[in-house]
């Protein structure tokens, strides 16, 4: 029986994106998610979870997410371990995601742009043309 680490997780990001280059020189991109869980009608439980994409939209992610995005990952669980000053080992875990997709935008954004008006004009019957 082979083994699956495959993670889908649909959330708002709880910040903006932060841009970073890796040791190799290449481009990528840090998210931090937020995912709501409900246990009945009035109790709510918000994961904070990391991830980090690598692929070639990275530098475009960067530009067009912003907090309150929401936003659907597809990826795969990966060891954050490493030692703390103490000499303790620390365990955690986040998310590198082969895909990232963009969902509503914040609500904010969303009264901003409704709230702004398209006036077009149409021609009258004294317009020449």
């Amino acid at each position: 029986m082979s083994n699956l680490n495959c993670i889908v997780l649909q959330g708002n990001l709880t910040q903006d994106p932060t841009m970073l280059t890796s040791k190799a020189g290449k481009e990528f991109i840090k998210l931090r998610l937020g995912v709501n869980k409900r246990f009945g009608p009035e109790k709510e439980e918000t994961l904070y979870i990391d991830v980090l994409h690598f692929g070639n939209s990275a530098p475009s992610l960067g530009k067009y997410l912003k907090k309150g995005r929401n936003v659907t990952i597809q990826g795969r669980l990966a060891n954050d371990d490493y030692e703390n000053k103490e000499g303790n080992k620390v365990y955690g875990y986040s998310i590198i995601a082969n895909e990232v997709s963009m969902g509503s935008k914040p609500k904010q954004e969303q009264e901003i742009e409704a709230s702004t008006e398209v006036v077009t004009e149409e021609p009258s019957e004294t317009t020449p043309f």
